[in-house]
């Protein structure tokens, strides 16, 4: 079934297009050519242009990532967007003490009318973890070293010019550390 309205979809969808519409409205996303982990976080969105399966998005040992429900089409003045809900499920085979993260992916493949732009995917991490979390691998398992809320006031943009030369584009790199040659 395709919809012309958000007003007829179930409220949780209709939050959903309605937040990614935002989201590509302030380009408040990250353009990728994979999945990053970061798409754990909550309200991470990351725009793909390549298609992807669940298999693709990082998940846990013991879970991956399951479609919830079933797609849906919405039609918008732009285009057509088709989007469906991913959570956490159990993989099988695994220890009855594995538990699963209470995240939510929303998965949404935008198709614009104007046929020189091209089709993308986005991806929206709704439910993530709260805090940004690095995790390295070691001996199979891993270590999650976060930064609490409460060490944010002590660190400024400056102490993280060391970061420069890692980041995927140097223009935003320049505007964040204009002195750093």
């Amino acid at each position: 079934k395709e919809w012309t309205t958000t007003d007829t979809l179930a409220p949780e969808y209709a939050r959903a297009i309605n937040k990614v519409l935002n989201i590509l409205k302030t380009e408040e996303y990250e353009t990728r050519q994979t999945i990053s982990e970061d798409i754990l976080c909550e309200g991470n969105a990351q725009k793909l242009l390549r298609p992807f399966s669940s298999k693709n998005i990082p998940s846990g040992e013991h879970w991956r990532w399951n479609q919830a429900k079933s797609r849906k089409k919405v039609l918008l003045p732009f285009g057509s967007m088709t989007f469906f809900k991913l959570t956490p499920r159990k993989r099988n085979k695994n220890p009855l003490s594995a538990t699963t993260p209470n995240h939510k992916l929303w998965q949404f493949y935008v198709a614009p009318n104007d046929p020189s732009l091209a089709p993308f995917h986005i991806l929206w991490c709704e439910k993530g973890g709260s805090r940004v979390q690095y995790q390295t691998p070691l001996n199979n398992c891993f270590l999650s070293f976060s930064f609490e809320k409460q060490y944010a006031a002590d660190i400024s943009i400056s102490d993280l010019s060391f970061l420069a030369p890692f980041m995927d584009d140097p223009r935003i790199a320049d505007q964040l550390w204009p002195n750093k040659a």
